[in-house]
């Protein structure tokens, strides 16, 4: 069982396409700072693809804490580019735009959770919320 970010094991990361997970080259991601391998790092300006398509994808949450990612670190693989990470950091969804523009998408259809009693689902919505709606690219 995973307790803490502590506990989690340099990820292989790749320049390639998301798909390539498995390189020489690791990054440890914090989930609790956003610091990289004991420094606080900045996702380069992403550099969009264009096309005469619309194209968009799905973004489901869900990686809002630590025991979220246990099923996929005791099974070993896949791997995420940027580590074990909270989805709820504007530098994760930063990453996640980046990637999405660079490869041809246009936009984000986000999952959203909404509780019929109180109106309001606060871990789930963390990703729209917290991160995607305070990065840097999101325009």
């Amino acid at each position: 069982m995973i307790r803490n970010h502590a506990e989690f094991r340099s990820v292989p990361i790749s320049a390639g396409l998301l798909m390539r997970c498995f390189r020489p080259a690791c990054l440890l991601v914090s989930l609790v700072t956003g610091v990289v391998n004991g420094q606080k790092y900045t996702v380069p300006e992403p550099v969009p693809v264009s096309s005469d398509l619309l194209v968009g994808c799905y973004y489901f949450p869900g990686y809002f804490n630590v025991r979220r990612w246990e099923p996929i670190a005791r099974f070993g693989h896949p791997f995420p580019l940027r580590g074990f990470y909270r989805d709820s950091e504007p530098e994760i969804a930063d990453w996640h735009i980046k990637w999405a523009v660079e490869h041809g998408s246009d936009f984000f259809a986000f999952d959203w959770y909404c509780d019929y009693k109180t109106g309001h689902v606060r871990n789930h919505n963390a990703a729209l919320e917290q991160g995607f709606l305070n990065a840097r690219y999101r325009e």
